[in-house]
């Protein structure tokens, strides 16, 4: 896998945080940490998710729980739409799974997870 880390405020606004592309496919993942109980966005950060979503464009967001450890990765245009606070976040995660095991990355690329 081939990643890229993007630093927001040398590029444009809201795109997110890592590009990776492994087995034929192109990822856009903004990486959260939940603070006090909240996840937050910044709404240019909303924007990008929407405006991808609109253009056929796959993006992804992973929260990470540092209370249990847990990771929640949620399609990009689905976290856009999301409340700042954490409520909701756990009903629409495609992928839940702890912050040791990356394997959901590879399902992210269309491959298999382990």
């Amino acid at each position: 896998v081939h990643v890229s880390h993007i630093e927001s405020h040398q590029s444009s606004a809201g795109i997110p945080d890592l590009n990776l592309y492994g087995l034929g496919q192109d990822l856009w993942l903004e990486l959260k940490v939940v603070k006090e109980g909240h996840v937050r966005m910044r709404p240019t950060q909303r924007k990008w998710h929407r405006d991808r979503a609109e253009r056929g464009g796959p993006s992804w967001v992973a929260v990470l729980n540092p209370v249990d450890g847990h990771v929640l990765v949620v399609r990009g245009a689905v976290a856009a739409a999301l409340a700042t606070g954490l409520l909701g976040w756990e009903a629409v995660a495609v992928i839940r799974t702890h912050s040791s095991n990356f394997g959901w990355l590879a399902l992210l690329l269309g491959g298999t997870y382990d």
